[in-house]
């Protein structure tokens, strides 16, 4: 059984990998990045290949993890943000954001509007405020500056604070329910992104911005990459956490430090970048699940 089921792994592992990067190559040529772009995703990509080969040199099937390490360097969400640079869609929280500013992105936005009350406080216009509820990013591109040019940093302070107090008060119950769901999609990304990946024209996060972004030059290509990518993903990720189980090799510590790991990093992303899911942040995450299908290959004969 442990040997047809690797048997079967290595079959799909191949095929996936073949398919996909016939993919990306196609996807890469009508995208026409700059030179700059592929430099950079030359360097990225590098990276990562150095650091798995690193830590699986020992591994005896070595052409089984070389497939492993070209699939995953292949799919989609790692090689946009390879390639784009990670920022085509959805800015990060600018560095000099404030403990403030960053509390106001996570717990007022997407209330904005509703929290805005255009006083002599708040110079934000209307339909600034509008703009701002619709597209996060505009709090540092617009609202922060603003607010910066017209109050001094402490009553800034206060004028922030009072808000996300007032955040927590009316809305803890909607604020749980939304950070406990974007936590569950970055937590568990490899089934968020086959999730979005079917549902992009129906999300209001920044998911929908990335695709478009990402499939801007070759939709229908773009479409079957992105599909086939997240699925095979799932796929290649289930098998190995079964191979690893039938053989009984499951390491607790291996698995607390992953979890940890991912747990970190997702709080990263609830905080610091603007808010949604934005799967330019789960590269990270997606290459510590897929260090389950390396070590199940790697610990077979």
């Amino acid at each position: 059984m442990k040997d047809f089921l690797l048997s079967i792994q290595k079959y799909i592992l191949y095929f996936v990998t073949g398919v996909q990067l016939v993919l990306a190559t196609v996807w890469i040529v009508l995208r026409k990045p700059s030179i700059a772009d592929v430099l950079i995703g030359i360097v990225s990509i590098t990276a990562v290949t150095a650091l798995v080969l690193f830590l699986f040199k020992r591994a005896s099937n070595r052409a089984m993890i070389v497939a492993a390490l070209i699939y995953f360097v292949t799919m989609p969400v790692v090689l946009d943000t390879a390639v784009s640079r990670g920022h085509i869609a959805g800015l990060p929280a600018a560095p000099e954001a404030s403990i403030e500013e960053l509390m106001v992105q996570r717990f007022v936005w997407p209330r904005f509007f509703e929290m805005t009350d255009f006083s002599e406080y708040d110079f934000a216009s209307e339909g600034l405020a509008l703009s701002v509820t619709a597209s996060p990013e505009l709090l540092y591109t617009d609202y922060f500056p603003l607010m910066r040019e017209n109050l001094s940093s402490e009553a800034l302070a206060i004028e922030y604070k009072e808000r996300v107090s007032f955040a927590f008060s009316s809305y803890k119950k909607a604020m749980a329910k939304e950070m406990t769901s974007e936590f569950g999609a970055y937590f568990f990304s490899p089934v968020s992104l086959v999730k979005e990946s079917f549902s992009h024209l129906e999300t209001t996060n920044l998911y929908a911005r990335n695709y478009e972004a990402f499939s801007d030059k070759s939709p229908v290509l773009s479409k079957i990459y992105m599909r086939f990518g997240c699925i095979s993903f799932l796929l290649l990720i289930l098998l190995g956490m079964l191979n690893t189980l039938l053989n009984k090799e499951v390491k607790v510590k291996r698995v607390v430090i992953s979890i940890l790991c991912i747990g970190v990093i997702t709080l990263y992303c609830l905080f610091f970048p603007v808010r949604g899911f934005d799967y330019k942040n789960t590269v990270i995450i997606l290459l510590i699940y897929a260090m389950t299908v390396f070590r199940s290959l790697r610990e077979h004969n």
